[in-house]
């Protein structure tokens, strides 16, 4: 980010990962062991049979010899001659000098992440993947990224660079316990319908003089490939974060809300929302009217805690909340939420105070406003700007230091007196 951007809103987004079962045949290095390395040297010099190898090696059945005899054949350590006596080959000596042997194994149903945005593979962590409905269900202001799925298959090269890069998933496995390191000679997968997993991430829009910008963020780190892979995914007309049609014909409350983003100072991330609500409310000495309808849950219950804890330190203030009720108790009820939970327990505890006021408008505001003392004036309320081909972005701000003697906040107040005064008809 340059110094001349500016951060305008961020996003909750889902990136797609998709998730493939293979079968992964390796021609596998490994450490000789022992009994081959001495069936190797007994061969060398010149002990061929069998029996006389059990003998010497004090076994009493041939059978274990045998068995290592057939192996090293096989990854052709050792062959027979014309007169069927095994002998040791080229490559054999060089088992004996490196200590090292080849052979091949399948490892199967090995879980392999692909990254289609950047094509990447990659051995995921699964705890830190969600289906769509857990996602959308846990986090439903996340953005799902919808990346055309066509032509994408695990490619050879791709997972052989994989194994290169780590290999631990094959070392684990019981198969690969003693090998240090894998070539790959085939991958055969084994979904039929290749199953989406998504990871979250975070999208930070930015402004500047010569227009928008955008960085994807995991876990607070920016990856500028992604990033990158994303503003081309973008231009093919893809959205990778949310996108609206203009608003419609806007009331004159909503009007003179925009006014006032010049004369305030605009909070457009959660975090700054939150501090700011938190040190301006507590300069309230006797009145604190709160207008509420649009308002996040962090929000709603920054706020509501806050008065709570206002009303207990200060016995001198009064509160007046005007807001849906209805739509409140539905919203607890509705949704398992920590915060939309204490948003309707602390409102029913402010109905039995004596000293705050709870107005049912039976309509939402399209704002929410907070008045303190009768001078200070804060807003919560949504930005709309243009983006891109007649599309814009929203974000939600909270706007600070207004005082009502600005004649831009009169106006507004006017206006949502106006509002106030006909609850139920039109803006």
């Amino acid at each position: 980010m340059t110094q001349s951007s500016q951060p305008f809103a961020e996003y909750p987004i889902a990136l797609p990962v998709l998730v493939w079962k293979a079968d992964l045949v390796c021609r596998c290095n490994r450490k000789v062991a022992l009994l081959e390395e001495v069936v190797l040297r007994l061969v060398r010099d010149g002990i061929t049979t069998i029996e006389t190898m059990t003998q010497l090696l004090g076994f009493n059945d041939t059978t274990i010899v045998q068995k290592v005899v057939s192996r090293l054949i096989h990854v052709n350590a050792l062959t027979y001659d014309t007169d069927l006596v095994p002998t040791l080959t080229p490559y054999g000596t060089d088992v004996l000098s490196v200590a090292s042997i080849q052979d091949i194994r399948t490892f199967e149903s090995m879980v392999i992440h692909q990254d289609p945005i950047l094509g990447d593979l990659s051995w995921k962590d699964e705890k830190d993947l969600q289906a769509y409905g857990t996602l959308q269900e846990n986090q439903p202001e996340t953005f799902f990224i919808a990346v055309p799925f066509q032509n994408i298959d695990l490619d050879h090269r791709e997972v052989q660079a994989l194994l290169q890069r780590r290999s631990e998933p094959l070392q684990t496995h019981p198969n690969g316990l003693d090998v240090t390191q894998f070539e790959l000679r085939s991958v055969t997968t084994e979904n039929s319908d290749v199953i989406r997993l998504y990871q979250q991430a975070r999208l930070v829009l930015t402004r500047n003089a010569g227009g928008w910008a955008f960085q994807v963020l995991e876990r607070n780190q920016e990856q500028p490939r992604l990033t990158q892979a994303l503003r081309g995914v973008e231009l093919e007309g893809t959205e990778v974060f949310p996108l609206y049609d203009p608003p419609r014909t806007s009331t004159a409350l909503l009007d003179a809300g925009r006014d006032l983003l010049g004369i305030g100072s605009v909070h457009g991330f959660e975090d700054q929302m939150v501090t700011a609500l938190t040190e301006r409310l507590q300069s309230a000495n006797s009145t604190v009217h709160v207008y509420v309808g649009h308002a996040r849950l962090p929000m709603w219950d920054t706020l509501l805690k806050n008065l709570d804890d206002l009303l207990a330190a200060k016995p001198a203030l009064k509160v007046e909340i005007q807001t849906d009720v209805g739509f409140l108790h539905g919203m607890g009820s509705i949704h398992e939420h920590p915060q939309a939970q204490r948003v309707v327990q602390r409102l029913k505890k402010f109905r039995e105070n004596s000293r705050v006021k709870v107005r049912d408008t039976g309509r939402q505001y399209p704002l929410c406003v907070i008045i303190i003392d009768g001078a200070q004036v804060m807003v919560h309320m949504e930005d709309w700007q243009e983006y891109l081909n007649d599309r814009h972005v929203k974000r939600n701000v909270l706007v600070d230091g207004l005082r009502v003697v600005t004649g831009p906040v009169n106006q507004f107040l006017d206006n949502l007196h106006e509002v106030r005064s006909h609850p139920r008809g039109e803006d």
